[in-house]
């Protein structure tokens, strides 16, 4: 979405309404949602009757979506009248005769009376529909540019994104993203600006920020710092409140944002990659049994991924050929962990290679 100049006179203020509504309606049809589309094609024929394109979108909606119901009229129908009333001669007064105080009834015992139980007669509650996000789409886009590899495609939309919509909701998710983006694209610097204001506001992405400086710091060798910032995230995971929702203190809003990714992360997938991480660090600084605790810790906090994979083929092949380490029984039973455990991994052929290898000739 190109950067527009800000418009000066009546009718430049006009038309350049009348484009931002076309350009988000022409959005959601892209999109498939197409109710959300003639509503913002129907903002742009008020605000000029004329625009035939919009006419084109607006008719070609309709034929598209399912034809409703007209409402049943209900004509009002006379009451028939009643006949007049007939005068009826006054009744004759009975006379009773006198009763004896033996002869009068006895008491008859009145039984409380039943409340009466009306029927609950349940009320249909129309489903809310979520609010809804103009912005959403072209969030869509960016994300399938950069999944296309074409990452200054995606800065450049993503950028545009922000300032055509200062206040969206989807601001730290697009910031997120657009951070993701120049790392791909190889602009560091960039990227750890981002990664540094996200982790300042403390939102949602705050800890994912963290794990990717960190990750940040591994692959351009810088150790130590990644190292830090490992055990930074992991200490600050454990230590972490119960989760919130995801997105915003707005109720209404969090079913949307739920649905568009990215996503934080949660703590047990976090944790797994920050202890694999530290792993990772202490294995190249050659201090391995801290390695081993950290890919262990790994393994229990998030035991189904990769990751968890990954860490239990380093362990077997630390006990495998580190020297001071080496413990050919320990590696066995770690290789069959891999080969049992992760069955899909890329790790198990290597691991299924190196146990046989190590039976036939150590054990």
């Amino acid at each position: 979405m190109p950067h527009k100049p800000t418009p000066k006179t009546p009718a430049e203020v006009a038309k350049a309404l009348e484009q931002e509504n076309f350009d988000v309606a022409f959005a959601y049809y892209k999109a498939g949602m197409l109710e959300e589309a003639l509503h913002f094609f129907k903002e742009v024929l008020k605000l000029n009757p004329e625009n035939a394109e919009a006419k084109q979108f607006r008719d070609k909606i309709l034929a598209e979506l399912p034809p409703t119901k007209p409402e049943e009229i209900v004509e009002e129908k006379e009451l028939p009248t009643l006949p007049p009333v007939k005068e009826v001669e006054p009744a004759k007064p009975i006379s009773f005769p006198s009763l004896t105080e033996k002869e009068v009834m006895p008491e008859i015992e009145i039984l409380p009376k039943k409340e009466e139980v009306k029927p609950t007669v349940e009320k249909k509650v129309e489903a809310k529909k979520p609010p809804v996000l103009p912005e959403a789409p072209f969030f869509e886009f960016a994300k399938e540019l950069r999944s296309k590899k074409l990452y200054a495609d995606a800065i450049a939309e993503l950028s545009n994104l922000l300032k055509n919509y200062p206040n969206t909701v989807l601001k730290e998710k697009i910031n997120f993203e657009l951070a993701n983006n120049y790392l791909e694209a190889g602009q560091n610097e960039e990227a750890l600006k981002l990664l540094s204001e996200i982790m300042g506001q403390k939102k949602d992405f705050e800890h994912d920020a963290h794990l990717k400086l960190a990750q940040i710091h591994e692959k351009t060798g810088q150790a130590e710092k990644a190292r830090i910032e490992y055990l930074r995230l992991i200490k600050m995971l454990s230590i972490l409140p119960p989760p919130k929702e995801i997105g915003t203190d707005t109720v209404e809003l969090q079913p949307v944002l739920a649905q568009i990714t990215p996503i934080p992360q949660k703590k047990e997938e976090l944790e797994s990659q920050a202890h694999f991480g530290a792993g990772n660090v202490f294995r190249a600084r050659k201090e391995y049994r801290q390695a081993i605790v950290e890919y262990d810790q790994a393994i229990k906090n998030y035991p189904k991924s990769e990751a968890a994979a990954e860490a239990a083929f380093y362990i077997a092949d630390i006990y495998d050929r580190v020297p001071e380490l080496r413990d050919y029984e320990l590696a066995v039973k770690a290789y069959t962990r891999v080969i049992t455990d992760y069955p899909q991994s890329k790790w198990v052929d290597r691991a299924k290679e190196r146990k046989k290898y190590l039976i036939d000739n150590y054990l």
